[in-house]
């Protein structure tokens, strides 16, 4: 049988990338430890855009 292990991590441990007048950008991959998988959480503003 199997054990998993995680590790939680939530955009007020990082500091978003993006201005906070757009909404948040997070990185999550240093926060969680892992060198094989990025975590990105995008919250927009409404009417703001993405790309």
């Amino acid at each position: 049988m199997y054990s998993m292990v995680y590790q939680t991590a939530a955009p007020d441990e990082v500091d978003s990338v993006i201005d906070d007048g757009q909404g948040g950008m997070w990185f999550l991959g240093d926060a969680l430890d892992t060198a094989a998988l990025g975590v990105t959480l995008l919250e927009l503003e409404e009417g703001e855009s993405g790309l």
